[in-house]
């Protein structure tokens, strides 16, 4: 989103199902954020936080994918400068109030050069993008 036209952003993020008419301040983890897609309180609407001072995307609540009913938050933790850009080193899942899943990331390479066939599904078994 960051490198790409507003409107494409808006197209985007409309067609995910987000309230773009629904914008608000609050705080995540001591920072102040804006909120898109939902009232103060309301944590079972599909919404995304972003942090005032560096627009880094920090927090999204989605639905679940095997059960609707329930709201994941899915936190984006860690940034990292990296080429240029931000990165987020650790991913964190929760769901009703328990982390569910976890991603953290280490030795974060951008632009690598990868062989082409780690991106052919024929090659799925025999292709490695990791390092030996």
């Amino acid at each position: 989103m960051y490198r790409q036209s507003p409107e494409a952003t808006i197209k985007v993020v409309r067609g995910e199902g987000y309230d773009l008419s629904m914008l608000r301040d609050d705080t995540w983890d001591g920072k102040p954020v804006y909120v898109v897609g939902a009232e103060k309180g309301n944590l079972a609407t599909r919404q995304f936080w972003v942090e005032k001072d560096t627009l880094l995307f920090v927090r999204e609540l989605e639905p679940a994918r095997e059960d609707p009913k329930k709201f994941e938050d899915i936190r984006f933790m860690d940034y990292r400068k990296v080429d240029g850009g931000w990165l987020a080193a650790r991913v964190e899942v929760h769901r009703d109030d328990k982390m569910t899943f976890s991603e953290a990331y280490s030795d974060i390479q951008v632009n690598p050069n990868l062989d082409p066939a780690v991106f052919d599904a024929r090659q799925f078994s025999t292709a490695h993008w990791e390092k030996p």
